[in-house]
């Protein structure tokens, strides 16, 4: 059988969109998806433009399959194994099977790195663990809010927070000593107060509060903890043909979503620091319209 025009790999929203526009644009691929997206532990989108405030991440992620599901389509629910070169293109293989493609689409994503919780999925669909302030700052109004952390990770955090919500605690996890001096003034003029935590214990529901402990025996609750501790892109598939990846690990991309390697294409969170569906959706749709224009005219049946 011939090579497959496309291989899209991670079925989050940017995946999905982009298998969207392969479908109306014809082309014969395959959406192998993990079913590990982050978005699918939103509580509630209130910034993608035109979608009602109540609407969930599994949510859109449901509306996006209905929307697929009106076409003929390739899915798999499957972990990619493995994506090497061939004589077609490459070889996508996920340890049962093995797809011979002309284009690979890396919609991979990331995971963050979790502090130490109980029930942390449950927490975040309550939307007492936050991990995005771009996202939902905006319903912080009134809240207290913690932002936890490395301190050089959770301090540009808890300055964007100070914009929003008008008690803003920031609780580093690592040693005072590292923290600078210059930073500290600026936050501290700001309203940010900071502490330190520890991160030996866990973050965890005290009625309609979370609790962060700042030793074995004292703690404080706030309203909504937002999670400063960075997070792991998915982009070893990518790197290990060649990609070229970025010092935080992301693969980089041109102005149409083109990596350094011929045929391979990124989108999402997996070659931005923006992590914003919007953002997703849009390369996807970028990287879906370049690889159609690559390849040959489909007849019109």
């Amino acid at each position: 059988m011939d090579p497959y025009d496309c291989i899209v790999i991670g079925g989050g929203p940017a995946g999905r969109a982009a298998a969207l526009y392969f479908a109306r644009f014809r082309r014969r691929i395959v959406l192998i998806d993990a079913d590990r997206s982050r978005s699918r532990l939103i509580p509630r989108i209130g910034n993608y433009p035109g979608l009602a405030a109540e609407t969930s991440g599994a949510e859109l992620l449901a509306a996006q399959d209905e929307q697929l599901s009106r076409y003929r389509l390739g899915r798999k629910l499957s972990e990619v194994e493995s994506v090497e070169p061939d004589e077609a293109g490459f070889v996508v293989s996920t340890g049962r099977e093995r797809f011979s493609t002309r284009h690979v689409l890396f919609a991979t994503g990331i995971a963050d790195i979790e502090p130490a919780c109980r029930d942390h999925d449950r927490l975040v669909l309550d939307g007492l663990l936050r991990y995005c302030p771009v996202c939902d700052a905006y319903e912080t109004r009134g809240m207290k809010i913690c932002v936890y952390g490395p301190f050089a990770h959770a301090a540009p955090k808890a300055r964007f927070m100070r914009a929003h919500a008008r008690d803003v605690t920031l609780a580093a996890t690592d040693d005072p000593a590292l923290w600078p001096t210059d930073q500290l003034q600026d936050l501290a003029a700001l309203g940010v107060s900071v502490i330190q935590s520890d991160s030996t214990q866990a973050l965890h529901r005290q009625g309609k509060s979370i609790f962060v402990p700042r030793s074995r025996a004292a703690g404080d609750r706030y309203d909504a903890v937002y999670v400063a501790m960075g997070a792991i892109a998915h982009s070893k598939l990518g790197s290990a043909i060649g990609v070229t990846c970025d010092e935080a690990g992301l693969l980089q991309v041109d102005d149409r979503n083109r990596t350094n390697i011929h045929g391979v294409y990124a989108v999402g969170d997996v070659v931005s620091d923006l992590h914003q569906i919007s953002v997703a959706v849009g390369h996807a749709a970028i990287a879906a319209s370049a690889i159609n224009k690559a390849l040959p005219i489909a007849p019109a049946p």
